[in-house]
């Protein structure tokens, strides 16, 4: 194990986590064998890369994963936690500062809006919004039946 200070200890990890995360998700997108497209609402996605750049990438990708593995090892880098929970709370609020933006009084700042777009676009807003919430309550809520920071009985 290399004698590095723990600045660039630190520095190492985040980056090859970081650098970690996009090669895998790389790796499942070539890996993706359902159909050509993937539609969502808002977005689209076109699988354009042919079989011939995927045989290829695949194996780079894999031995940089490896090379990764290995620079861990050698300079004793500490794998991070990801806790699935904190990274559905700060989804969830990005979502609610973007739906608040969107918000009719807010839309205004791109250009005037009339009673009836306002009437059209708020109802939506705030449907998402209280979903949102609902989401939010459902991710902080105890399996247990009880409301977080109450005890059971």
């Amino acid at each position: 194990m290399s004698s590095i200070s723990d600045s660039h200890r630190r520095a190492l990890a985040v980056s090859l986590r970081l650098i970690e995360k996009r090669l895998r998700s790389m790796e499942v997108e070539l890996r993706h064998s359902g159909n050509p497209t993937k539609d969502a609402i808002m977005y689209r996605a076109t699988y354009d890369i042919d079989d011939s750049k995927k045989s290829k990438m695949l194996p780079l990708i894999s031995t940089m994963l490896d090379e990764i593995k290995q620079m861990k090892n050698d300079f004793g880098l500490e794998p991070d936690v990801e806790r699935i929970r904190s990274s559905f709370s700060a989804s969830l609020s990005q979502i609610w500062l973007f739906l608040e933006e969107l918000r009719p009084g807010k839309l205004e700042a791109y250009g005037h809006l009339s009673s009836e777009e306002r009437a059209r676009i708020e109802p939506h807003i705030l449907k998402l919004l209280k979903l949102r919430n609902e989401v939010e309550e459902s991710l902080h809520s105890r399996t247990d039946g009880g409301r977080p920071g109450t005890k059971k009985s």
